[in-house]
């Protein structure tokens, strides 16, 4: 499913109901690290253009909003953080040799530790 502004797509959202019933929201770079995190249950949503992600999309939602930023992208994530204000956190991820995103985790058959990392910083 996508939100849809002005015509153009802009966010790509899973699961629109876990979305709307969890207790707080993930925020990922690419629709394949979205997949991944949905295969986990955990409410996800991406833009569907690049690092290109406006705070609005989510003004509906009051929860923390995690914002996971793929390896060496957290500049782009440090600039969005202030548009989210008490909402906004970033989750800084241990990444292993190789690996620069969510889906790289699913890909290496090594899910059970992309999961371990989240819980301690997602609750």
């Amino acid at each position: 499913m996508r939100y849809w502004a002005d015509g153009k797509p802009t966010m790509y959202v899973p699961d629109w109901h876990l979305l709307s019933t969890s207790d707080h929201i993930i925020v990922v770079f690419g629709i394949l690290d979205a997949l991944t995190l949905n295969k986990f249950r955990l409410p996800v949503v991406t833009p569907t253009h690049g690092h290109v992600f406006h705070a609005e999309w989510l003004a509906d939602y009051r929860k923390p909003i995690y914002i996971i930023p793929d390896k060496g992208e957290e500049k782009s994530v440090l600039r969005m953080m202030g548009d989210f204000g008490w909402r906004g956190k970033m989750v800084r991820l241990e990444w292993p040799d190789g690996m620069k995103d969510a889906n790289d985790f699913l890909q290496a058959g090594r899910q059970n530790e992309l999961l371990a990392q989240l819980s301690q910083v997602i609750r």
